[in-house]
């Protein structure tokens, strides 16, 4: 689950400076860009958890970009 969750973040994240810089200009547009924001600090604090309680070797933990 966990390296699974860390393809995602990586991906999610490497897309999401464009997302910002388009300037969504409605209100679902802000709300949609602050929830994106909401969740990726939620993946990443869970990635955090993962790679700290797993057994050396098991959960190799991708480089995560501090935002």
């Amino acid at each position: 689950m966990c390296l699974t969750l860390s393809f995602i973040y990586v991906k999610v994240f490497a897309i999401f400076p464009d997302v910002e810089a388009a300037r969504p200009r409605s209100t679902t547009g802000i709300q949609a860009l602050c929830s994106l924001h909401i969740a990726l600090e939620k993946m990443k604090t869970l990635l955090q958890y993962c790679a700290k309680c797993s057994k050396p070797g098991n959960f190799t933990l991708l480089i995560l970009y501090d935002n």
